[in-house]
């Protein structure tokens, strides 16, 4: 699953009120072949290039390192022991998508 699709789902859950200019403004982000790291360096113009809200624009940015610090969070956290090779595999996997980001 891209991550931008993962950061606008992440985000609709923690700012509901932006839902419904959300769906138009993930159109356009995916457009433009726009991604998490340029939401991150994303200044005034871009959201105007974008014809993105700016009020929206500003929070998908704020709220991106916030989304890093969990997705952080979720890669140190320790996996419940089922079965000690599909655990390392799960392991392996959720860092290796992290660090892809």
């Amino acid at each position: 699953m891209e991550l931008l699709y993962q950061y606008i789902e992440w985000f609709k859950k923690r700012v509901p009120e932006y839902l419904l200019s959300l769906e138009d403004s993930y159109k356009q982000l995916r457009e433009q072949l726009y991604n998490v790291e340029q939401i991150r360096k994303a200044e005034v113009q871009d959201w105007k290039d974008l014809d993105i809200p700016l009020g929206l624009g500003k929070q998908l940015k704020k709220r991106v390192r916030e989304w890093d610090k969990e997705r952080e969070r979720r890669v140190m956290e320790p996996i419940e022991e089922r079965d000690g090779t599909a655990n390392s595999l799960l392991q392996l996997a959720t860092v290796a998508e992290f660090l892809e980001s």
